[in-house]
């Protein structure tokens, strides 16, 4: 049933870690089709964000969040914003972040979306192991323009509003 279907998916990491499958946990966490899906689970956007949340959380109880067998953790980390917000940039986000060239096990995976995309050619996005430095917090919806010279950030959103960020201390400076 699909109720059984989303607590697998919610759980499946955490049980195999627990019984000692480790193996088969990373094997999972390094599947494109089922990062995909399992990030997927939820109706909005905050439940969304919960399902990544409590996987990522999972990882950390689990002592596996810095595992060298995957970076998919860190990776989640970094663009819960984005996959909460549409799990279906998760191609986009793993291009973005390590490349068409990785051997990353999430990036030899991979699959397409059946649906336009944004396809990055180069990396342009923090990798999954580097620190992340702000995460910029203020619209209440969709940012759909963004703009940087210097030290400065302008974005514009849906919700009507633009803002000006301080790109070093990532402070917001005026609405």
């Amino acid at each position: 049933s699909l109720r059984d279907d989303i607590f697998s998916l919610r759980h499946a990491v955490f049980h195999l870690v627990k019984s000692g499958e480790h193996a088969e946990a990373f094997e999972l966490l390094n599947d494109f089709a089922w990062v995909q899906s399992a990030i997927s689970v939820g109706d909005d956007e905050a439940q969304r964000r919960a399902t990544i949340g409590n996987l990522i959380r999972d990882c950390v109880e689990l002592d596996i969040y810095f595992a060298p067998e995957s970076d998919t953790p860190r990776f989640l980390s970094k663009a819960v914003h984005a996959l909460s917000y549409d799990s279906n940039e998760l191609a986009s986000q793993v291009l973005a972040r390590l490349g068409h060239d990785s051997k990353d096990p999430l990036v030899r995976s991979l699959q397409t979306p059946d649906q336009p995309w944004l396809e990055p050619i180069r990396v342009t996005l923090a990798h999954p192991r580097d620190p992340l430095l702000h995460v910029l917090k203020g619209h209440s919806s969709l940012v759909t323009s963004v703009a940087i010279q210097g030290d400065t950030i302008v974005s514009g959103s849906g919700d009507n509003t633009v803002r000006i960020w301080n790109a070093t201390s990532g402070e917001e400076q005026h609405v």
